[in-house]
């Protein structure tokens, strides 16, 4: 792995613990982050349905979430029937979300997601506005450990940014084209991040190579075109893709269930996913 990738994740980490304070401005459009009353109103709908899809999945049992943040989408994975394990690798952001979920039931772990190793399978696991922060280079052994983490039959739940104008602060330029971003705290205090806006064509081809590619048959794209097909792009006032979720056999080799989510028809701010993993055989 290239010593400038690294260098680049260590900035990244900084970045979020000195912007903790401040991070959930940018989820509820205020300050810099407010771009009109019109603009506020179609992400609170954009969480919304998000928010629906979730609960639609029903997670129970072993609940993981990666890069948890603040806890804005903790809160919400705490009410649900299971055991939920928060990893962040900012100390900062994990007291914030700490005192606001209030749950003696959430263990939390402070790791690098980089340097985390799963230490027992968990049957949904969970990231919001993560998957843009992963460096290329690190994609594939990313989703490796991601196959390494999911029990067999379990659920992946993703969120992310598509490319939108609006979708940063006032101050901040986004380039579509590069893979970092210079991001800037509200003391003028820059930092170099990763930012991957990934293209919806483009992501739903390095999944299928990832993990489609170990689904059953009839949850594979059957061809480059099907394949970006499952990645529906949305007008372009709308920042929100949603992806189709599949199912995959667990390792019993029992007959294939069939997910009772589907994709919504309406979207906005970000992307979301939601598909069952096979892990990965261990030795």
């Amino acid at each position: 792995m290239p010593d400038n990738d690294q260098q680049l994740v260590d900035q990244q980490i900084r970045y979020y613990r000195q912007r903790a304070p401040e991070y959930d401005e940018w989820f509820h459009r205020q300050g810099r982050y407010d771009h009109g009353p019109d603009h506020t109103r179609l992400w609170q709908q954009e969480i919304a349905v998000v928010r629906a899809a979730l609960d639609g999945l029903k997670p129970a049992g072993r609940i993981l979430e990666l890069a948890c943040g603040t806890g804005l989408w903790t809160q919400q994975l705490a009410r649900y029937d299971g055991a939920l394990t928060a990893i962040d690798a900012s100390p900062e952001v994990l007291a914030l979300n700490r005192a606001r979920v209030r749950s003696a039931a959430v263990r939390y772990r402070q790791y690098d997601i980089f340097a985390w190793e799963p230490d027992e399978p968990y049957d949904f696991v969970f990231f919001g506005f993560w998957l843009s922060h992963v460096p290329l280079s690190r994609f594939a052994a990313f989703w490796d450990l991601l196959r390494a983490a999911v029990a067999p039959g379990g659920t992946v739940f993703l969120v992310d940014n598509r490319f939108h104008a609006d979708s940063s602060a006032r101050n901040h330029l986004s380039d579509p084209g590069r893979v970092t971003q210079r991001r800037e705290l509200n003391d003028g205090r820059a930092f170099e991040i990763v930012k991957v806006f990934h293209e919806p064509e483009e992501l739903a081809a390095r999944l299928e190579g990832r993990t489609m590619a170990e689904l059953p048959a009839d949850c594979r794209p059957r061809s480059p075109a099907r394949a970006a097909r499952l990645v529906r792009r949305l007008p372009d006032d709308r920042q929100l893709l949603h992806l189709r979720q599949c199912v995959a056999r667990p390792l019993t080799g029992r007959a294939l269930e069939k997910s009772g989510g589907r994709s919504q028809k309406k979207a906005g701010g970000f992307r979301h996913r939601s598909e069952r993993l096979k892990p990965k055989a261990r030795g």
